[in-house]
C-alpha cells in the first residue's frame, strides 16, 4: 500500500486575462500562463505586457502560483530579450518559470539564482534518470512525460529532492512532447517553437501489408485521469496540471471546478462528473491508456476525433456555465467622529491598507452619519479584487456627526488601492547582469568529415561507395542483436557508434545496458543519445558519449552545457536552425558540431503503435523495415518505422519519418557555418536517423 502523501496542489491553464479569472475563480491553486511571445501557445490570447503585469498581481492577491511559461526552443539572438522578460515577471512576484531549454535555465540560474524553474513536458523526462539530470540542471519541479503509467510515476517521485507534476486533463499530443517536428518541417511552423499547426489532427490514408484505410491515425483522445484522483493523491506528484490554454474560459471554470471538488474529496470522478468533463469538451471520449497501461496493445480506447454532437455539446454546456468572477475577503476599520479626522483601514491577512481624510469632521446639523449609511458606501468595491462584508466591519461612528458620502468614497478607494499595492508591491530579485553576447562564426569554408548511419550492415561496402572523410559510421542499438558479429568486423577500418532509442522508460533500462555492453564488445567506441535522461545509462557502459538531434540544442548555451557540464564530445545540432542561427553557435574547444545533411528528418516519436491500433499490423511482417505508411491530403506519404522496445511486453513505439529525403550537402553555406561533421543516412531511402 502507498502511504498517504500530501495533496497535490492544481495547476490550471490561463490563455487570457478572462481565464485566468475563471481559475482563480473554480479555486485553482497554481495558475500558467504566458506573455505574448516565447511560450508554446503562440496561438492562445495570451497577455499584452500590461495584462501580464496584471495578471501576476492578481494571482498574488488570491494565493495562487503563477507559473511563467517561456517554453520555447531559442536562438542564441533571442536570449537577451528572455532575460529581461524573466527579470520583469519575477519581479512582478511570478512564482515560477516553466522552461523548456536547457541553456535558457542555466544563465536564468547563474543571472537570477533565486528564480525558480520548472522543467517543461517537452524536456521530454520519461525516466528516473533523466529526472535526476534536470534537477542537477537546476530545475525544482520536472514535468513529467504524458505516456508514463502509474507505476513510472511513482518511481520517478518516489523519496525525490524534486518535485513532479503530472498532466491529469485535456488534450495529448501523440508524440513524445519536445520530439515532433512534423509541424514545423513539413509546415515551416515549429512546435518547440509555439508555433504547431496540428498536423495529427488532420485525415490520413493508412496503407500496410494488411491493406489501406482512411482515417485520423494520427488523432489521440484527450486524456482524463479524473477517475484516478483518489490513487494520483498518493503517488507523491506535487502538481495535477490541466492542459488548455487555447480553450474558453468556461471550459477553465468548469473544469477546474469538478478537479478541484475531487482532490478536496480525494476520490475519482463519477459517471456524471465525467458528463460533464465530456460536454465541456472531449473528441469521442476521453482516454487513461498511458496511466493504465490499458489498450496500448489493442485496437480500442485511445484514438478519436472531435465530431458536430461533441461541439453542439461543449456549446450548451458553456452556456449554462456563469463565472463568477473572484473576489478576496477583506475586513475594514475605520472611525467617524465629530473634531477628528475620518480614516478606513481595509486589510487582508498581513496587509493594510490606510486612508485619512484632511479635515476634522464636524457636528450634523440634521441628519447624522449612521453605521448602516457609511457601511452600505464601504463595501462598493467595484472593480477591484476584493469584497467586504458588513459583519466584517468594526466602525467608530459619532452621535451626531456628519459625513458626506464624497469622503467616505474617496477613503474607501484609497484605502482599497493601498491595499492592493501593499499585497502586490515588487519583488527585490537580484540580478548579476552577465548578460549574453551572441557570436557569429568566422564564415571561412572549411573541410567537414561524413558520419555515415545505417539501419542494416547488408550491402555496406556499395552504401559507402562515393563516401570520403568518413569520421564514423552508426548503427541503431537493437541491430547489435543481429548483426554484432558483422558490425565487429568493420570496426579494424572505421569508428563505430550506437544509435540509441530515442524513448526508454524505467522498466526498458537494464535491457538497453545489456544491449549497449554487447556492443561495445562489438567493436563500438560511442553511443549517441538524444535525451538527457539515457546519458547516464551509456556512460555506466563506459562508451564516449555524442549527443543527438533530440537533444534540441538551438543556441550556444545549451552547446555549453551538454559539453562542458555533461561531458558529450560531439552535439548534432537542432534541424531547426536556419544556417544563420547555425553560425552563430559558438562551439567550446575539442568538441565536434553535427548537423543533419541527408536523410528523412525523424518528425514524431510515438508511444503507441499506430498500425496495430487500426488493427493492421501482422506478425508476418516482423522481418520488413517499415511497418506502413500514412498519405495526407496532397499524397505526400510519411514512413512508419517501428521503434523496439526493451524488457516490457507492449507494441513497439513508431516513428514517423519525413515524406521525402533531406539533402543539404550540396548547400555552399553549410560548409562555411563552422560544422565539423554532416550526418548523412547511407541507406537508399533516407533511413534512420
Amino acid at each position: 500500500m502507498l502511504k498517504v502523501k500530501k495533496r497535490p496542489k492544481l495547476l490550471v491553464p490561463a490563455g487570457s486575462y478572462e481565464a485566468l479569472c475563471a481559475a482563480i475563480s473554480a479555486g485553482a491553486d497554481e495558475v500558467y500562463f504566458g506573455a505574448s511571445g516565447f511560450n508554446a501557445r503562440a496561438g492562445a490570447k495570451n497577455f499584452t505586457e500590461g495584462e501580464f503585469e496584471e495578471a501576476i498581481k492578481l494571482c498574488r492577491i488570491f494565493g495562487a502560483s503563477s507559473n511563467i511559461t517561456v517554453n520555447t526552443l531559442l536562438f542564441d539572438r533571442e536570449i537577451n530579450e528572455v532575460l529581461e522578460l524573466v527579470y520583469k515577471a519575477a519581479c512582478f512576484g511570478a512564482d515560477a518559470f516553466i522552461v523548456q531549454d536547457i541553456g535558457l535555465a542555466q544563465i536564468i540560474k547563474r543571472e537570477m539564482p533565486e528564480v525558480t524553474l520548472h522543467a517543461s513536458t517537452q524536456c521530454a523526462c520519461h525516466n528516473k534518470d533523466g529526472a535526476v539530470r534536470l534537477y542537477d540542471a537546476g530545475f525544482s519541479r520536472i514535468v513529467l512525460a504524458r505516456e508514463l503509467s502509474e507505476e513510472d510515476i511513482i518511481k520517478i517521485t518516489d523519496n525525490a529532492p524534486y518535485e513532479t507534476e503530472i498532466f491529469v486533463h485535456g488534450a495529448l499530443c501523440v508524440s513524445h512532447s519536445g520530439q515532433c517536428l512534423f509541424s514545423s518541417v513539413v509546415g515551416g511552423r515549429s512546435g518547440n517553437r509555439g508555433e504547431c499547426a496540428q498536423p495529427c489532427r488532420m485525415e490520413y490514408t493508412m496503407r500496410t501489408c494488411a491493406g489501406e484505410r482512411k482515417g485520423y491515425p494520427l488523432s489521440l483522445k484527450d486524456l482524463s485521469l479524473a477517475e484516478h484522483i483518489d490513487k494520483i493523491c498518493r503517488s507523491g506528484a506535487a502538481s495535477l496540471k490541466i492542459e488548455g490554454r487555447m480553450k474558453s474560459p468556461e471550459y477553465v471554470w468548469g473544469v477546474t471546478k469538478i478537479i478541484k471538488r475531487l482532490l478536496e474529496e480525494e476520490r475519482g470522478a463519477n459517471s456524471d462528473e465525467m458528463r460533464q468533463l465530456r460536454e465541456l469538451f472531449s473528441r469521442g471520449g476521453f482516454t487513461d491508456s498511458y496511466y493504465t497501461r490499458r489498450y496500448l496493445a489493442t485496437s480500442e480506447g485511445m484514438y478519436g476525433i472531435r465530431g458536430k454532437a461533441e461541439k453542439e455539446a461543449t456549446k450548451e454546456a458553456e452556456n449554462s456555465i456563469n463565472i463568477i468572477q473572484p473576489r478576496r475577503h477583506i475586513k475594514a476599520e475605520c472611525g467617524f467622529e465629530s473634531g477628528k479626522k475620518p480614516y478606513i483601514i481595509y486589510s487582508c491577512g498581513e496587509y493594510e491598507g490606510f486612508a485619512e481624510g484632511e479635515e476634522e469632521l464636524e457636528s450634523a446639523k440634521n441628519s447624522s452619519a449612521t453605521f448602516e449609511s457609511i457601511a452600505k458606501n464601504l463595501v462598493k468595491l467595484g472593480s477591484t479584487p476584493f469584497i467586504l462584508d458588513i459583519k466584517d466591519i468594526s466602525m467608530t461612528v459619532g452621535e451626531s456627526v456628519f459625513v458626506p458620502s464624497g469622503i467616505i468614497n474617496e477613503l474607501r478607494r484609497k484605502a482599497s488601492q493601498l491595499l492592493y499595492e501593499k499585497m502586490t508591491l515588487p519583488v527585490g530579485i537580484k540580478r548579476m547582469r552577465i548578460g549574453f553576447c551572441p557570436q557569429r562564426q568566422n564564415s571561412s569554408k572549411k573541410k567537414v568529415k561524413i558520419r555515415l548511419y545505417f539501419e542494416s550492415s547488408e550491402n555496406f561496402k556499395s552504401k559507402i561507395s562515393g563516401y570520403n572523410d568518413i569520421e564514423s559510421i552508426v548503427f541503431p542499438l537493437y541491430k547489435f542483436a543481429s548483426e554484432g558479429e558483422t558490425i565487429k568486423k568493420l570496426s579494424s577500418d572505421f569508428r563505430i557508434g550506437v544509435l540509441f532509442p530515442r524513448v526508454l522508460s524505467n522498466g526498458e533500462k537494464k535491457g538497453a545496458l545489456s544491449m549497449l555492453e554487447y556492443a561495445k564488445s562489438c567493436g563500438a567506441s560511442f553511443c549517441e543519445v538524444s535525451n538527457i535522461g539515457h546519458i547516464e545509462t551509456a556512460r555506466q557502459t563506459g562508451l564516449e558519449i555524442y549527443g543527438g538531434i533530440g537533444l534540441n540544442i538551438t543556441n550556444s548555451l545549451s552547446m555549453e552545457y551538454y559539453t562542458e557540464e555533461l561531458g558529450l564530445s560531439s552535439i548534432v545540432l537542432s534541424p531547426e536552425l536556419k544556417l544563420g542561427a547555425l553560425r552563430d553557435i559558438v562551439k567550446p574547444s575539442g568538441v565536434i558540431s553535427c548537423f543533419y545533411a541527408r536523410g528523412r528528418l525523424p518528425l514524431m516519436v510515438l508511444e503507441s503503435c499506430i498500425v496495430k491500433s487500426c488493427g493492421m499490423c501482422r506478425k508476418d511482417r516482423e522481418n520488413e523495415k517499415v511497418c506502413g505508411v500514412i498519405t495526407d491530403r496532397i499524397n505526400a506519404s510519411f514512413p512508419i518505422y517501428p521503434a523496439r522496445r526493451f524488457d516490457i511486453d507492449y507494441p513497439c513505439r513508431n516513428i514517423i519519418y519525413n515524406s521525402v529525403i533531406t539533402d543539404l550537402r550540396s548547400k555552399k553555406e553549410l560548409y562555411m557555418s563552422g560544422i565539423d561533421v554532416l550526418c548523412v543516412s547511407a541507406e537508399e531511402d533516407g533511413m534512420p536517423l
